[in-house]
Formats: C-alpha cells, sequence, structure tokens
C-alpha cells in the first residue's frame, strides 16, 4: 500500500501517526497497535509497527514517506493484549514528546529516534537523544506529554571502520554504482 501526499511545492510529507495506525489496521483487520518505532537502516527511513490480534503478533515495516510496507512477520499469539495496546489519535505526536526530551535535556540536545509503546497500562515514548559526544534516552508519558525518566548519559561509540576497499555504495546501502538501489 502507498500513500501519495502531495504537497504545494510537490515534496515528500512524513507520514503521521494516525497514518501509519491506518495503514497498518487495513492490512491486518481486527488488530491493535502495541508499538511503533523510528527506525533507519542505510540511510532508508521507516516504521516499525508492532500489533496484535487475538491469535497473533503482526510486525511491519512502513516507508516514512510513501507508506509503502515490507519485511512483514506474523508470529504466534501474543502473552497479554490487555494493557498492551493503543490508539494512535490518543497520544500525543512523536514532535511533540522529542521537544519535550530536547528541552528536558537542555542546549545541543538532538533526538535521534523515537519508540512508542504500550505496556502495562501506560504508554510511553523512548527518545533516543545525544548531546556533547554522549546519549541518553528521555521517556516521554505518551498521554500527557511529561517526561517521566532520563536515562544516564554514555559515550558515543566510536563507528566501525570500513574494510579496506570497502566501495562507497556498499557502505550506504546502494547494491549498484550508480547510487540506485535494484533490490
Amino acid at each position: 500500500m502507498v500513500v501519495t501526499r502531495p504537497n504545494s511545492t510537490n515534496q515528500s510529507m512524513v507520514l503521521s501517526l494516525p497514518e501509519v495506525g491506518s495503514i497498518f489496521a487495513k492490512k491486518y483487520a481486527n488488530t491493535a497497535i502495541h508499538s511503533v518505532e523510528l527506525k533507519t537502516d542505510k540511510l532508508k527511513y521507516f516504521y516499525r509497527v508492532e500489533g496484535y490480534s487475538i491469535g497473533n503478533t503482526y510486525t511491519v515495516d512502513i516507508d516514512i514517506v510513501t507508506g509503502k510496507t515490507s519485511k512483514e512477520k506474523i508470529g504466534g499469539k501474543p502473552k497479554a493484549i490487555i494493557g498492551n495496546i493503543f490508539n494512535v489519535r490518543n497520544v500525543v505526536q512523536p514532535e511533540v514528546a522529542q521537544n519535550t526530551a530536547q528541552l528536558a535535556l537542555g542546549d545541543g540536545a538532538v533526538a535521534k529516534g523515537w519508540k512508542l509503546t504500550a505496556k502495562d497500562n501506560a504508554i510511553s515514548y523512548r527518545i533516543y537523544m545525544q548531546q556533547a559526544g554522549m546519549e541518553s534516552y528521555v521517556t516521554v508519558d505518551a498521554k500527557t506529554g511529561a517526561v517521566t525518566d532520563k536515562s544516564q548519559a554514555t559515550p558515543i561509540p566510536p563507528e566501525p571502520e570500513p574494510e579496506p576497499g570497502t566501495p562507497l555504495n556498499k557502505l550506504f546501502g546502494f547494491s549498484r554504482d550508480d547510487g540506485s538501489d535494484d533490490k
């Protein structure tokens, strides 16, 4: 499924949380969402959505711009559904949670990703942050937008060095030398 959303400048726009929820619900009828995470893989950004039905657990990746789905997995029966699901229309939006986390850490804090999860009747964002060569996370209540926890900051580990002679297209996840991806 692909969502087309041209704006006044014909540039792509990132899907909102309610749009991601709609894509998931259309793909998997009679399900509810357990978690949504903003992820990246070799310069490609996507939402990883996990949800439950009475008999199965569903996981799918949804492109943040097009809404195209990939890497679908259907697993066994979830251990607990009640208290571990949420409605994406009843939570603060990711941008609000990220701004709250940045304000909680102060100048120079940058959000690098997030995960929204329902667990034991609580719905929260874990916002992954970097600041002054350190990384940490801030937990934000998804209903109120209030900070509920901050982790201890730790040094950002260095990036692994590529093998000598590795072509740039392989480093960035493209399969062809011209930068396109024909996978």
